[in-house]
């Protein structure tokens, strides 16, 4: 299901011309710098890159961050990524896991520690073996993963959970046939519609169950015909909303704050890319879209974390931007040899 599509010249070829169009700063390749760029101003001396005005999700932001800057060749990016990945390691915690902040250093995030996990096989460290275990340990007996993170308290197995659970295990063989009930759980809990649901301890936004849910079943090898038409259904409920201005804004309503369009795409787009089916368009719209709402200082609007508290303030533009980041490094690479 990996394999790049030739009819993906046409996408590349049209961005290429589009962005040409557009200036020199709306290409692709400019586009990407100027988000690394944003990524790196915004790392802490102890190597952490996360909002300074909220530390909420700092462990979760650097994870991504240091994602999106594994893909970079300058010095600066590779300084930057190494002391991400210092600070990461640093807040393991005994088991091996880590959780999405200091604050709960000493417990545990299964959605981020299963990023981590995704980390450390970019990077084909030997520690992620260690990081795949514990994250094992923690299964259900049948078969899905609660989130472990002390702040959830309702949705403690939303579908995402086992989602990034399942997609982090997907690479190593010893567990292959042992996540079976995991990918039961996954197509059992994707509603009619293709999606998987949208709750506000998880962005507020379908895009997010997408994106976990759908990796997860992207990385099974040879996947059954009931997995492909999954797959197929929520690349339809995606392709049904895609507004015209190339974006995504579908979120619960009535909430005080919202994940931004921009962040709600690199969703969206980070999905598509990796499905890498007959969406072209749609992903050239989303390309285009991300290119037209880069600010001027590199990064995206990633509007708010949506916590029901009207005082309660946590903007999304590092993990937007690392998103954005990572999908539009995802459809440069797609042209490669």
């Amino acid at each position: 299901m990996k394999n790049r599509s030739f009819a993906f010249v046409g996408l590349w070829i049209g961005i290429l011309v589009f962005a040409g169009c557009q200036g020199s700063e709306q290409t692709v390749s400019g586009a990407i710098l100027r988000a690394e760029e944003f990524l790196i101003r915004h790392q802490r001396p102890d190597g952490a890159i996360a909002d300074a005005r909220n530390p909420l999700f700092d462990t979760w932001e650097t994870v991504w961050a240091a994602y999106a800057l594994s893909y970079a060749e300058g010095d600066s990016a590779k300084l930057a990524l190494q002391a991400a990945l210092d600070y990461l390691k640093s807040q393991t915690n005994e088991s091996g896991l880590i959780c999405h902040n200091m604050r709960c250093r000493s417990q545990y995030c299964i959605e981020t520690s299963a990023a981590y996990a995704l980390l450390l096989g970019r990077m084909k460290s030997p520690e992620v073996e260690a990081v795949q275990t514990a994250i094992w340990q923690k299964r259900h007996i049948q078969g899905y993963w609660e989130i472990g993170n002390p702040d959830v308290r309702i949705q403690r197995k939303y579908p995402s959970v086992t989602g990034f659970a399942f997609w982090a295990l997907a690479s190593n063989p010893i567990y292959k046939d042992s996540t079976k009930k995991a990918g039961e759980f996954i197509l059992n809990t994707q509603n009619p519609n293709g999606s998987w649901g949208a709750t506000w301890e998880y962005y507020g936004t379908d895009a997010y169950g997408i994106w976990a849910c759908g990796e997860a079943l992207l990385a099974i090898d040879n996947p059954s015909r009931t997995v492909q038409e999954s797959l197929e259904r929520a690349a339809k409920f995606i392709c049904d909303r895609q507004l015209e201005t190339g974006g995504w804004d579908f979120k619960l309503p009535n909430l005080k704050r919202s994940p931004s369009d921009e962040l709600i795409t690199a969703l969206v787009l980070n999905f598509l890319s990796d499905k890498n089916g007959p969406e072209i368009a749609f992903r050239e719209k989303a390309v285009q879209f991300l290119l037209n709402t880069q600010n001027r200082d590199g990064g995206w609007n990633g509007g708010f974390f949506p916590v029901p508290k009207e005082r309660y303030e946590k903007r999304e533009d590092l993990f937007a931007t690392a998103m954005a980041l990572i999908a539009l490094r995802k459809e440069l690479e797609a042209e490669l040899p």
